[in-house]
């Protein structure tokens, strides 16, 4: 009776519902003090129930893990939520050819530093990246010298 009633509110996130059975029945245990921290314990109880459909319990997960919270999904489904919710991770190369350790430092730093603003600005595009990176690259190589002419094709390096 309570049982199915607390299981409903706590499948749908019914936050108003879920207080009141935790107010009523849960006298004995420490009560949300306001509706994140009921949002907060509901999911972490979607993750441990075993009432609760599958599905719910993965994004209860999910929802926790992007916010730092523990998860008390078992270890069992941990394999059903990477398929489900897949963790994506994103990279970027730098690649600097010198032979002068400074040189090679300051290049990679400057692209490094672009690559971060931008990460940091949510901009994970590399047809954003790759020219912005570039820019820096050519930016430093001026406030070093090292200003070379580029060569046209045919041209040798050799005069």
């Amino acid at each position: 009776m309570i049982g199915d009633d607390f299981r409903a509110a706590l499948e749908n996130l019914d936050l108003p519902r879920l207080k009141a059975i935790w107010k009523q029945f849960y006298k004995h245990l420490p009560q949300p003090q306001n509706d994140d921290e009921a949002l907060k314990w509901a999911h972490m109880a979607r993750t441990q129930s075993k009432k609760v459909a599958e599905a719910k319990r993965l994004y209860s997960h999910k929802w926790l893990r992007e916010r730092s919270l523990p998860s008390l999904l078992p270890d069992e489904l941990k394999q059903s939520f990477e398929k489900v919710y897949p963790t994506v991770v994103t990279s970027v190369g730098v690649m600097v050819m010198s032979n002068v350790p400074e040189i090679k430092t300051g290049i990679t730093n400057a692209m490094n530093h672009v690559i971060g603003d931008l990460y940091a600005d949510g901009v994970t595009d590399p047809r954003i990246l790759k020219p912005r990176m570039l820019e820096a690259r050519e930016k430093e190589r001026q406030a070093l010298g090292l200003n070379r002419r580029k060569l046209v094709f045919g041209e040798s390096f050799t005069r």
